[in-house]
């Protein structure tokens, strides 16, 4: 009972102490891009995933299995595919069957701080990460420290976002030729300011101060750009469908969907997506076909990750106070105590008291004869002692006949009514015994 009750102060006092250190703690926030459905943190998924699943009804599907096995193993078929990352790295192989995939008239999102050198040479594209910052140096104080401005086009119609550095990685340049340059050079900066920003569809790839027109390439469409112009999200038509391609996926998280100023930007290219079911991928940023690991999700929340210590703590705590057998306590039995040789003094005492030597030998003598009759077979107590008995007993026992003949004499001549002094009944006790 003693153990159960320290037990149990112990667990109190540790969850009072749990409590003391955490409350006046403030709200501590990971800044680490995951994108995952499960995440809370300002650069997971978790708000993205849940709207998406409530405004597209069932035709919203999460997956963490590869490109390659979404299309090859008919996973994916006339869907939209979303894929939210860091980096954005297929073979060629696989970057071959989603153009082929795109091409049958499907869309597919791409928002990636970092795309491959094998896509961009497939697109002629290339990609810049110059210009940004990499890090967070105060999270809480980003959107006033920095305002950039980017413009988003839907048609002819222009609308303004200002976006944190944190939100953007890069922006997309055109294949240049050397000569074209040269020749892009020479076009008065007036002449192209007065030109509308940007066209909706720009023929032979993205244009711009440093881009030319090339045949070769199909139209580009600049859905998004920054203050300098540099194309954010691109529109990039393969076949019957297209490729949307975006260089801000952190608008795309937690932070930027519930931004209220910004997150018009997120809907307003979602829209590209909702002409079919939509399926989002997370294998490209997990690098795995399994969903997140419990233990993992547990230990990335602080308030979960504290409930399993303090858990673990008590099933420890449970342990030790429970690790002794627990049983009834067993008695000590002592052995019988040997009463004989007390019964023998008290009954001693008692004849001793009444001095009654006579009855005290005729009952030795009854003793001595039941000992003799299991011994040798002599009836003492029922048989004439004459001489003829007496010698034959004697011969039994090994005795001289005239001892026999004098000690049987004289027990039979005592009955309880006569005198025996002490001597007299010490020395016939003592001829008995030596009878064995």
């Amino acid at each position: 009972m003693k153990n159960k009750i320290l037990y149990i102060l112990f667990i109190l006092a540790f969850f009072g102490l749990t409590y003391l250190l955490n409350m006046g703690k403030k709200p501590e926030f990971t800044w680490i891009p995951t994108y995952s459905k499960y995440d809370k943190q300002p650069f997971g998924a978790f708000v993205l995933d849940k709207m998406l699943d409530a405004s597209l009804k069932q035709t919203y599907t999460h997956s963490y299995k590869s490109v390659y096995r979404l299309l090859n193993e008919e996973y994916l078929e006339n869907q939209n595919l979303l894929i939210l990352t860091n980096s954005f790295d297929l073979p060629e192989e696989d970057i071959k069957d989603l153009l082929a995939y795109v091409e049958k008239g499907n869309k597919v999102l791409i928002a990636a701080s970092y795309f491959s050198y094998d896509l961009m040479d497939t697109l002629h594209l290339s990609y810049n990460r110059s210009g940004y910052l990499g890090n967070i140096v105060d999270p809480l104080n980003i959107r006033k420290s920095m305002k950039p401005v980017y413009f988003f086009r839907t048609e002819n119609q222009i609308t303004s976002y200002e976006f944190p550095y944190v939100t953007m990685d890069g922006y997309f340049d055109p294949f240049i030729p050397a000569e074209a340059t040269a020749l892009n050079d020479s076009v008065p900066m007036e002449d192209k300011q007065s030109e509308d920003i940007r066209e909706s569809d720009l023929s032979g790839g993205v244009s711009g101060p440093d881009s030319v027109v090339r045949e070769d390439l199909p139209p580009v469409t600049v859905l998004a750009e920054d203050e300098f112009e540099r194309p954010l999200l691109l529109k990039y038509p393969v076949g019957k469908g297209y490729l949307l391609l975006s260089s801000t996926p952190k608008m795309f998280t937690n932070y930027g969907v519930l931004d209220s100023v910004n997150s018009g930007f997120v809907w307003q290219t979602m829209g590209y997506l909702q002409d079919q079911p939509l399926m989002r991928t997370e294998n490209l940023q997990r690098g795995t076909d399994q969903s997140t690991s419990p233990l993992r999700y547990i230990l990335s929340n602080r308030a979960l990750r504290w409930g399993l210590y303090v858990a673990l703590l008590t099933v420890v705590l449970f342990m030790i106070f429970t690790a002794k057998r627990k049983q009834k306590v067993i008695p000590v039995i002592k052995a019988p105590e040997n009463k004989m040789l007390s019964f023998v003094r008290s009954i001693a005492s008692l004849y001793l008291r009444k001095n009654n030597n006579a009855d005290m030998v005729r009952k030795k003598y009854v003793y001595w004869a039941d000992r003799m009759k299991q011994q040798y077979g002599v009836d003492l107590i029922n048989s004439e002692h004459d001489r003829e008995f007496c010698i034959s007993f004697a011969a039994k026992t090994g005795r001289d006949p005239d001892q026999i003949i004098e000690l049987l004499g004289r027990l039979d001549s005592i009955h309880p009514d006569n005198y025996v002094t002490d001597e007299e009944m010490k020395q016939l006790i003592e001829k008995m015994n030596l009878i064995k």
